[in-house]
């Protein structure tokens, strides 16, 4: 048992990793995409206004949240595996 408890804990730090690699790449991506996007239309507003406002839009979209699934996806399929193991 304590196996398994030590398995799932390497694994959430593992995981862990990926995810804040994940969320700072495409962060970076979109806040460069902002920048490039501000170039061209040339507007009014302040770039770093511009940006600041398009992250909070980008944080409040699908993408951000899709990243969390690199958590849930393995423990899910690693349930499903243990219940099958156990069940079958």
């Amino acid at each position: 048992m304590i196996i398994w408890v030590r398995n799932f804990v390497l694994i959430f730090a593992i995981l862990s990793v990926v995810y804040l690699i994940l969320s700072a790449h495409y962060a970076r991506k979109q806040r460069r995409k902002l920048k490039d996007q501000h170039k061209t239309i040339k507007q009014d507003q302040p770039e770093d206004e511009f940006i600041a406002h398009g992250m909070i839009k980008y944080r409040r979209s699908l993408k951000p949240k899709l990243i969390f699934c690199v958590y849930l996806v393995p423990f899910v399929l690693m349930a499903i595996l243990i219940y099958l193991a156990a069940y079958a």
